[in-house]
């Protein structure tokens, strides 16, 4: 057969092929679109073709696996945030206090820290709206809105009566996902723990755009001052895997795996290894605390440093999520797919991902050794969340009287920093005034 021949016929079967493909694509999309047409014209009550699609988008999803999904476009911009750490608003954390919106802590240097907004002062009203019964979502969603805009904001201060109104104009806001031991009276984040100012605390509450530059420089605020360091990723459900690269980056030897990636391809593996020599003293010991809400790129900064022995886990097994999802804008970027193509490998080799059967004597998640382990019920959890939250608010004023929360929780003890504190404290040296009587000072130089 002349060659100009059989091209011909190779050509026409491979176009018949795509074609037979992509046919079998479509019988299933206008089936999809014929039973949304069907379900309008006939469903006992009318309903809205968008609501259909979306329900048919996240049935579509959800079912493959739980963490991919369809992201509507009024959650959309909120993901983004997320990711991004920035938005216009005015710069305070809220929360609801005796059914009331309350300031937590305004953000030092923003537009509501500058204006006069301070920790447990009570927002009566936002633009005029009466805040009761405003959950945490409304709030936010008066709150913020593009930068330069005003917004109206009337709060009563602790202690006094008289509501006072504020007009203030909205800037660029950063997410703090870099959160220290407590804060000063004047907001300031303070990284290292109050009884003992050796020991660094750094708590990681997500992993996005500026996580790494915050993380560097709450390290160098210690730089020289510690001889211990706690990262705490309790709760902290992950975020981008490129930040958690960049913090393992910091602990461990350039040319060290830090994590693997693998599609559904087996074989194609992608291996991430740190590039840079490491920031941080190799000889500074390092504990790290995680819980069941630790999850995702949490659990892959945690298992390289306990890989590599560079750390000591504390607390309890974390989540077990050791999949990738990568976000596939639909609809001209109003909306998106988030979708599972990969799964996480810890530099050892091992799963991270916990599947539906895996049982607890299986490879998965990140877990402590048994004399690290500190368990927690629910009811403990949740004073341990109560008590972090009120170490991240504002300090106290002097003068100013103790609320029921900081009465309850004056003399509360966090036994899973406890134990980290006590676990670092095995590695440093002792403190002078703790040095045995005849004992020669250098042998307890620091590091």
């Amino acid at each position: 057969m002349p060659l100009r021949n059989l091209t011909i016929l190779l050509m026409t079967a491979l176009v018949s092929l795509l074609c037979y493909a992509e046919a079998g694509r479509n019988r299933y999309a206008s089936i999809l679109s014929e039973s949304i047409d069907k379900i309008s014209s006939y469903y006992v009550e009318p309903v809205e073709a968008r609501k259909l699609f979306e329900g048919g988008m996240n049935g579509m999803l959800t079912d493959l696996d739980p963490y991919s999904g369809y992201i509507r476009p009024e959650d959309f911009s909120e993901f983004q945030v997320d990711i991004q750490q920035e938005f216009g608003g005015i710069g305070v954390e809220v929360g609801l206090e005796n059914e009331r919106l309350t300031v937590l802590s305004p953000v030092p240097g923003t537009p509501a820290y500058e204006a006069g907004l301070r920790s447990g002062d009570t927002i009566l009203a936002i633009d005029g709206q009466d805040t009761e019964g405003f959950s945490l979502e409304d709030a936010v969603g008066l709150m913020r809105g593009p930068r330069g805009s005003t917004v109206l904001v009337k709060v009563r201060h602790k202690g006094i009566e008289e509501p006072k109104e504020y007009p203030i104009v909205r800037e660029r806001i950063r997410i703090e996902s870099v959160r220290g031991e407590r804060r000063s009276e004047d907001s300031q984040w303070i990284f290292q723990i109050e009884d003992d100012s050796r020991i660094g605390y750094i708590r990681l509450t997500g992993f996005g755009e500026h996580t790494t530059e915050d993380f560097k420089r709450s390290l160098n605020e210690m730089q020289g001052e510690i001889e211990g360091l706690i990262i705490d990723l309790r709760g902290n459900a992950g975020g981008l895997l490129t930040s958690a690269v960049e913090i393992c980056d910091m602990f461990i030897d350039g040319g060290e795996v830090i994590v693997s990636t693998r599609g559904r391809d087996p074989t194609e593996e992608r291996v991430v290894v740190a590039e840079e020599p490491p920031l941080v003293d190799p000889d500074l010991p390092v504990v790290v605390l995680v819980d069941p809400l630790s999850a995702s790129a949490s659990e892959i900064l945690a298992a390289c440093l306990q890989d590599y022995g560079r750390a000591t886990i504390v607390g309890e097994r974390s989540w077990g999520k050791g999949t990738v999802q990568n976000v596939i804008e639909i609809e001209g970027g109003r909306s998106a797919i988030r979708l599972t193509t990969q799964t996480y490998w810890r530099p050892s080799g091992k799963n991270i991902h916990r599947h539906v059967d895996a049982t607890d004597e299986d490879e998965w998640g990140v877990k402590p050794l048994a004399e690290n382990e500190v368990k927690l019920t629910s009811e403990e959890r949740e004073k341990v969340y109560r008590f972090r939250r009120l170490r991240e608010t504002s300090g106290r004023v002097d003068g100013e009287e103790m609320t029921e929360e900081q009465i309850e929780l004056e003399d509360y003890v966090d036994p899973q920093l406890q134990r980290a504190i006590d676990t670092l404290k095995k590695e440093m040296p002792p403190r002078i005034t703790d040095r045995p009587m005849g004992v020669e000072i250098d042998k307890f130089a620091r590091r």
